[in-house]
C-alpha cells in the first residue's frame, strides 16, 4: 500500500509526512511514527511493509480517537498498537491491500 500524502479523518485533513529514517519527537523520544494533533500532521519513518503501513494505521487510529473526542486522559499505546496490527492482519487477509 502506497500511503497517501493527506487523508480525510471526520472531515479534518491530516497531512502526512514521509521520514527517511526514524525520528525524534517533541518529547525526545525515538520514533517511528507521531501525530501533531494541533497541526493535523501524521509522520511515519520509512521501514518494511507491512511495519510501515502498521505504524501509518496506528497514527490513524488516534486521529479517529481524537477527532471522535474518545480521549480523556492519557492515550492507550498498548490498546492502539495491537488494533493497528489487527487491522493490517485482516486488510492483507482478506487482499484488501498489498504488502
Amino acid at each position: 500500500m502506497q500511503i497517501p500524502k493527506s487523508i480525510n479523518i471526520m472531515s479534518s485533513i491530516y497531512k502526512i509526512e514521509i521520514q527517511s529514517d526514524n525520528f525524534i519527537d517533541t518529547a525526545g523520544h525515538v520514533c517511528r511514527g507521531n501525530i501533531d494533533f494541533e497541526d493535523r500532521l501524521i509522520k511515519v519513518a520509512k521501514h518494511e511493509n507491512p511495519n510501515m503501513l502498521k505504524t501509518f494505521l496506528h497514527e490513524v487510529i488516534h486521529a479517529v480517537c481524537s477527532e471522535l473526542e474518545l480521549y480523556e486522559g492519557e492515550h492507550d499505546e498498548a490498546f492502539v498498537d495491537r488494533l493497528a496490527v489487527g487491522l493490517v492482519d485482516t486488510l492483507i487477509r482478506n487482499k484488501l491491500i498489498k504488502e
